[in-house]
């Protein structure tokens, strides 16, 4: 499995084409950040995150795990290597990406 460090560069995918690239530029909290880099195709996902994000901030957690289901039915996050990665919770504002990963699923 490919390792994440600062300066990794992962891969956004939908089912159909790679739509994003997120470099990492740190990480803290157990939550790495990075620089997002989207492609035409990312936009028909953006308002997926940007409602995220609202129900996050309403602490609406019935809808913010709706959505969360929602994005990770629809994309895939590839590291370095091209390996998938088995679990991820991915948060976009704007450029900004922030995400927690695991190769076990998260508990709910």
């Amino acid at each position: 499995m490919g390792v994440i460090s600062r300066g990794s560069l992962l891969t956004l995918r939908s089912t159909a084409a790679d739509i994003a690239t997120i470099t990492t530029t740190k990480y803290d909290d157990n939550c790495w950040h990075g620089t997002l880099e989207a492609r035409e195709e990312f936009e028909q996902f953006r308002p997926l995150f940007a409602a995220q994000l609202a129900a996050m901030a309403a602490e609406d957690w019935h809808e913010a795990g709706r959505v969360y289901h929602e994005i990770r039915a629809a994309l895939s996050l590839r590291r370095p290597d091209g390996s998938i990665v088995p679990e991820f919770l991915l948060h976009i504002d704007g450029s900004a990406a922030s995400f927690r990963w695991s190769d076990e699923p998260f508990s709910e």
